[in-house]
Parts: C-alpha cells; sequence; structure tokens
C-alpha cells in the first residue's frame, strides 16, 4: 500500500507540473492582462480599455479554467482505476 501512495504522489506531482504550460485539448493558459499598477493614475478612456482587456482574459481564463479541471479529473479518473487493477492484481497472488 505504500508504494501506491508514493505512486498517486509522483503522478499528482507529475500533473501539477503542467500548471503554466498547454494541456492537451485545452491550449495554452491565457496570458495576463496589462494593468496598470495604480488606478489614481489611469483616466476614464483607460479605465474602460483597462476592463474590456480584463474581461476578454476573465472569459478565457474561465473556459481554460473548465477544460483543465474537466482534464484532471478524467485523468485522475483513470489513475484510480488504473491503480484498483494493479491492485486487484496483486492480491490474486
Amino acid at each position: 500500500m505504500k508504494m501506491t501512495k508514493i505512486f498517486a504522489v509522483a503522478a499528482l506531482a507529475t500533473s501539477m507540473g503542467m500548471a503554466g504550460s498547454a494541456w492537451a485539448d485545452c491550449g495554452l493558459k491565457p496570458s495576463v492582462p496589462d494593468l496598470p499598477a495604480d488606478g489614481a493614475t489611469v483616466s476614464s478612456k483607460e479605465i474602460g480599455e483597462v476592463a474590456k482587456k480584463f474581461d476578454e482574459y476573465q472569459a478565457k481564463f474561465v473556459e481554460f479554467n473548465e477544460c483543465a479541471t474537466k482534464e484532471f479529473n478524467d485523468t485522475s479518473e483513470k489513475f484510480k482505476e488504473v491503480l484498483e487493477t494493479y491492485s486487484a492484481k496483486n492480491k490474486k497472488k
């Protein structure tokens, strides 16, 4: 059982390492928009552009996050199935 836990932790660490890269079907994580460092220096006209850029980023990020979460959950389920069949095989011995 200890080996199973080690394998599970290793698999999780490997999948977490993909956080900044492309996921199989989700594409690349959206780039963070260039936001002003200080809102006090932004004009009324500029704040509209800033809000628009953020809204676009938010929509893309939500889509990416939903896809990545689904992919992770699907992979996690597959991993559990592999562990279960591996464990069952070793119990027969």
